[in-house]
């Protein structure tokens, strides 16, 4: 008798092995094909981001090739346009900015004009201006450029990305609102929801 409940003790320990051996083999055959889905997604996005124009720096564009370079941009690639003037502080900052900017989302196409080629007697007072725009429509006027940025004096790349981002220009990886602590500009605590609201829904 014990004999035969060491017979079935061991069938029993050996069912059990053979049941776990299947459930390990399922599982690997899901982690199998998980994986396989996972490197085929991977690959596709790949893929799409080779075929799309790339860009990677701030280019400068002259008024004769505005149409060409921004209003007739290949389809779903946003040009964000900075209207400059040189002897302007805040535009050589954001100039540095956008440059830095255009490094890292290749895929969106940053550009400088000089301000009053863009718009003939756009005074100082508004410049640095910013103009996006996307499948041949201007999307976003952000002029002065400052205002939206921060204030004069103020202009971070974390204060641009985040504005930029918000209008979903581009898609930043920043977690903590820059402007939490700012005292002036549109996303400073000073201003209240409606206006936030208004220029999201521009």
């Amino acid at each position: 008798r014990l004999y035969e409940n060491n017979i079935r003790k061991g069938g029993i320990a050996e069912e059990i092995a053979i049941l776990k051996q299947r459930r390990e083999a399922r599982k690997a055959k899901e982690e199998k094909k998980n994986t396989n889905q996972s490197s085929g997604q991977k690959q596709k996005e790949m893929k799409e981001f080779a075929s799309k124009p790339h860009y990677g720096k701030l280019l400068e564009l002259k008024k004769q090739d505005y149409i060409q370079e921004v209003t007739n941009a290949p389809k779903d690639v946003y040009v964000v346009l900075h209207l400059y003037q040189d002897y302007i502080m805040d535009c050589k900052i954001l100039d540095k900015i956008l440059d830095s900017l255009a490094h890292r989302f290749v895929l969106v196409k940053f550009m400088r004009i000089k301000a009053d080629e863009c718009i003939e007697g756009l005074k100082d007072q508004n410049v640095p201006g910013v103009i996006i725009y996307h499948n041949s429509k201007m999307i976003k006027q952000l002029i002065p450029a400052t205002y939206y940025f921060g204030g004069s004096g103020k202009l971070s790349q974390d204060k641009v990305e985040w504005i930029l981002g918000s209008l979903k220009v581009l898609k930043s990886e920043l977690e903590n609102d820059p402007f939490d602590d700012e005292d002036d500009g549109l996303f400073s605590k000073k201003k209240n929801k409606k206006e936030k609201e208004d220029f999201d829904s521009d």
